[in-house]
């Protein structure tokens, strides 16, 4: 039986590569009109050149939301907003803001194959011009078969980097219950969580932390509603057994708030805190390399 990974790999996957058929883009996805997402963001490291490690959003002039898995690389050293081709020398009105510190949700914890509380708050250095998203705060309708939009840095391939480019795809809520049968024996989807999945398009690596949106009707970010951020599935796959979840913000919207308010410095760092969360994992990702 195929392995299903939990999307919380994708920073593994940069060491641990594996070889599949190159995708243009996000799967199924197209790419998005210059400055449809003004909050959509992506996050860098040195090392990794104009590879974003990540997606995120912004929510306020100097916060920036994302998936706890991003931790896993380690310190996101900055952030890009207001940029959709990382490669197109002729933008301009874009800006790189330095990230002072990182703070995970302190309940985030892998369940299965996937991860609760999936959310992962970044201080900017500086305050961005840009205008933050607005977020669900529980008074959004997610029925099934709702029409909702994702929004991502997707990778290439199964096995590498994130895209040069923004993407986006639309999607259809899939309720818990349903995605829970979908998942039945594998994943748990817990109340932090919800689905949205459409035939033929998927989240790939570089796409975890990106936002999941009810478009408004400007057409220019000002009345959409983040309703979820890209978090754990079966990425990289157009024919899917399983749907893409995502961390469902309104589940924590009183901790968000909370840290644009009165956030401070934790005395943890990533790497340490997710040491302690992955321990479980580690061993058994080691036993099924060495047998």
């Amino acid at each position: 039986m195929k392995l299903v990974f939990s999307f919380l790999l994708s920073v593994y996957s940069l060491v641990l590569a594996r070889s599949q058929k190159t995708k243009p883009k996000i799967i199924g996805g197209e790419e998005v009109e210059k400055g449809r997402y003004p909050y959509q963001v992506a996050l860098m490291m040195p090392n990794l050149s104009l590879k974003p490690i990540c997606s995120g959003v912004l929510v306020a002039e100097d916060w920036v939301l994302s998936s706890s898995a991003c931790g896993l690389s380690g310190d996101i050293s900055y952030v890009v907003i207001g940029r959709n081709d990382l490669l197109d020398d002729s933008e301009s009105d874009f800006e790189e803001i330095e990230v002072l510190w990182q703070t995970i949700h302190p309940f985030a914890q892998i369940i299965g194959t996937g991860i609760t509380n999936d959310f992962l708050m970044l201080k900017l250095a500086e305050s961005s011009s840009f205008a933050p998203a607005v977020l669900d705060n529980g008074s959004a309708d997610l029925p099934g078969g709702l029409n909702v939009t994702m929004i991502g840095w997707g990778g290439t391939d199964a096995s590498g980097f994130a895209s040069d480019k923004v993407w986006e795809a639309e999607l259809d809520v899939v309720s818990n219950e349903d995605c829970q049968a979908w998942w039945y024996g594998v994943g748990t989807i817990t109340e932090s969580m919800m689905c949205a999945a459409r035939t033929g398009k998927n989240i790939c690596y570089g796409d975890a932390g990106g936002p999941l949106v009810i478009q408004g009707e400007k057409g220019d970010g000002s009345d959409d509603i983040v309703v979820g951020l890209m978090s754990w599935g079966q990425p990289c796959v157009e024919n899917f057994a399983y749907p893409p979840v995502f961390a469902k913000v309104a589940s924590e919207y009183d901790w968000i708030t909370n840290e644009i308010e009165n956030g401070v410095e934790p005395c943890y760092t990533t790497e340490y805190f997710f040491l302690i969360l992955l321990l479980p994992f580690q061993v058994c990702l080691l036993y099924l390399l060495l047998v």
